[in-house]
């Protein structure tokens, strides 16, 4: 069971199955009898049970998608520049609007842009746009400089994006590692990544003198993002960490080796 709707309780409190296990897709709370094991794709907050995480293998081609994909996500963004001026930097993020839905996030992006006056972002995903709307209005982000581009092409627009500033507390999920796989540069909230994530960083980050893409807090957010669109040479160190980075996700484990 993956979730913790009604009727995944009725049929693990019945207890259906002989062995019943619990995937947790970031509803680590969910706690009713008969669970017999808990398992995840990602590390859980919940410390008090005992998961089974594992990888899920994706082929690589899966994740960075064909050359066709590039060379029209290419064509693509200098077509969109073509709008704009040519120091134009794209923000964006692909995934569903809702994660867009948070105060702190939206308040952190306001300032980048106002910073950063030549910065575009990209919403790309479905949901709700005038929820999120209304969050930036408030909170003084100029809405001309936003596109709500609705549901897209990840392996297009992967190209279109020039820096992925992740939003938080909710992390994009397999829309940032499709992008980091396209030697992305992605910036994020270091409290909202797993302890795997981000020992890894760390460890990569300090052994080849490059520059650790996590923050720590709102305020250095705000400088890591602003450094990647203002200085090129850090930006290509960012882009570097995540090359070294990249081939550790590919080590994966498989599923019978953690039942």
């Amino acid at each position: 069971m993956a979730s913790g709707y009604d009727i995944n309780n009725f049929i693990l409190s019945n207890r259906t199955a002989p062995q019943q296990i619990f995937w947790s897709h970031g509803n680590c709370a969910f706690d009713i009898d008969n669970i017999d094991k808990r398992i995840s794709h990602f590390e859980q907050k919940c410390k008090e049970f005992d998961w089974r995480i594992f990888n899920i293998p994706i082929s690589k081609e899966f994740l960075v998608g064909t050359a066709k994909d590039k060379k029209e996500g290419l064509i693509l963004k200098e077509t969109i520049k073509k709008y704009y001026d040519k120091d134009t930097i794209f923000l964006g993020t692909i995934g569903r609007l809702v994660k867009l839905e948070s105060k702190e996030y939206i308040k952190a992006l306001s300032e980048i842009m106002k910073q950063n006056p030549n910065t575009i972002y990209l919403a790309c995903g479905v949901g709700n746009n005038e929820n999120v709307k209304a969050l930036m209005e408030k909170h003084g982000v100029d809405l001309s400089r936003v596109q709500f581009l609705g549901q897209v092409n990840s392996h297009i627009f992967g190209w279109v994006i020039d820096v992925w500033p992740d939003t938080f507390p909710l992390r994009q999920g397999q829309s940032r590692v499709e992008y980091r796989e396209k030697d992305g540069v992605i910036i994020g909230m270091e409290k909202y990544y797993t302890d795997k994530a981000i020992n890894l960083k760390k460890r990569i980050a300090i052994k080849n003198n490059l520059i650790y893409p996590l923050a720590s807090n709102k305020e250095e957010y705000i400088k890591l993002v602003t450094l990647m669109v203002k200085d090129k040479e850090k930006y290509q160190e960012v882009k570097k960490l995540y090359n070294l980075v990249n081939p550790y996700y590919h080590n994966q484990v498989n599923v019978k080796d953690i039942l």
